[in-house]
């Protein structure tokens, strides 16, 4: 994920005026019911996954780390936009950074923001939406990167969950995953288009 994301917490109050600012200027309306069907998850599935996301939400750290070290394993080349690793030359060292800790929570507070409001997915879109925006600031950032993430994710999370990770699990946490990258390229892809077509004149 990306670089800059604010931590985020769990929406438990009714959408404030800035969210729905944002919501009415960042994407069309989307019903519950079109957003389920998107993420190709059903309502019990959903549930399952929150349940056994718990776990995970009591080794947030632990989770993060290990999904951005397979990462930086297996894509070399991203080290680049972490500064705090970025010098890093054994995996103990990226273990050690206080730097890296606090943006692997970030990014893990993201994604439990956006597992515990999948009832709401107008906000958990804009969200998700808006870190596509947000990495459009990082010089020679492709969305391609994003894609990295998802057998990092999904390996770090099976090794947190253990025996809980059954092959339903790993079934939902691929969709989820996968729903997750789709928005966020959504998000960094529209501001492509807008600054081509202010290029364009």
């Amino acid at each position: 994920m990306g670089c800059s994301i604010a931590a985020v917490k769990h929406k438990t109050q009714p959408i404030c005026a800035e969210r729905q600012h944002r919501s009415l200027n960042s994407r069309p309306s989307i019903t519950f019911t079109d957003a389920i069907s998107r993420l190709d998850l059903n309502e019990r599935q959903i549930f399952q996954l929150q349940q056994s996301w718990k776990a995970i939400s009591r080794k947030m750290e632990y989770t993060g780390i290990n999904m951005f070290i397979r990462i930086f394993e297996t894509h070399a080349d991203l080290k680049k936009f972490f500064f705090m690793v970025e010098n890093c030359t054994t995996i103990a060292e990226m273990r050690e950074s206080k730097g890296l800790a606090k943006h692997v929570l970030m990014v893990m507070n993201t994604l439990d923001d956006t597992i515990y409001n999948l009832n709401d997915m107008q906000y958990v879109i804009d969200l998700l939406y808006d870190i596509g925006k947000q990495h459009r600031t990082f010089s020679d950032f492709r969305r391609e990167f994003f894609l990295s993430v998802t057998e990092p994710f999904l390996l770090a999370v099976k090794e947190t969950l253990g025996d809980r990770y059954t092959r339903n699990m790993a079934t939902a946490y691929r969709r989820l995953i996968q729903f997750v990258i789709a928005n966020i390229f959504q998000g960094f892809g529209d501001v492509l288009t807008e600054k081509k077509k202010i290029q364009d004149g």
